[in-house]
């Protein structure tokens, strides 16, 4: 659609729905529009919580950890209720 047609892009933030479903699409969706080099970053790759729940990103960032992609994650407080940065290098 109207995204595609600047790409690819250096660097892709996901931050949108939290369920897994909705993380899926948008790594399957954009990853293919990421530069050679570039990274995609995914926001909130903590586990569930007390606090938040319904926070599904965490069983999508394991796929791709056992996938084998390089990646990096960005915790400032392991013990936080919600959060993290995860970091895909393409």
């Amino acid at each position: 659609a109207q995204v595609q047609q600047y790409a690819p892009y250096d660097w892709i933030f996901i931050d949108g729905g939290h369920f897994y479903e909705e993380v899926a699409d948008d790594w399957h969706n954009y990853k293919v529009m990421c530069s050679e080099g570039g990274v995609v970053v995914f926001h909130d790759i903590l586990p569930p919580s007390r606090t938040w729940p319904i926070i599904q990103v965490q069983w999508l960032w394991k796929e791709i950890k056992r996938e084998g992609q390089r990646t990096q994650e960005v915790i400032s407080d392991p013990e936080a209720e919600w959060g993290g940065i995860g970091i895909v290098y393409r």
